[in-house]
């Protein structure tokens, strides 16, 4: 993704674990199925494998910043 400022979807369902077992067994993490929705086709998420989106490779900053994206979301009306 292009440098910007984008606006963060509500989260849509708990994603696969399979690129973020790591986050939750060492160290314990509690947020690694939470992806926020970026656009059509992007998220925001916890990982250290990435198709495109923006993802965070620090568990310590991403369990700091999930109450913060989690409270000024907006909400997509389908």
């Amino acid at each position: 993704m292009s440098a910007g400022t984008y606006d963060l979807w509500a989260p849509d369902y708990p994603h696969s674990s399979s690129y973020t077992t790591f986050y939750r067994k060492n160290p314990k993490g509690h947020f690694d199925l939470v992806w926020f929705r970026i656009n059509e086709s992007r998220y925001l998420h916890i990982g250290h494998v990435s198709d495109g989106c923006v993802t965070v490779m620090d568990i310590e900053e991403w369990e700091c910043q999930h109450p913060i994206f989690s409270t000024g979301y907006k909400e997509r009306v389908l």
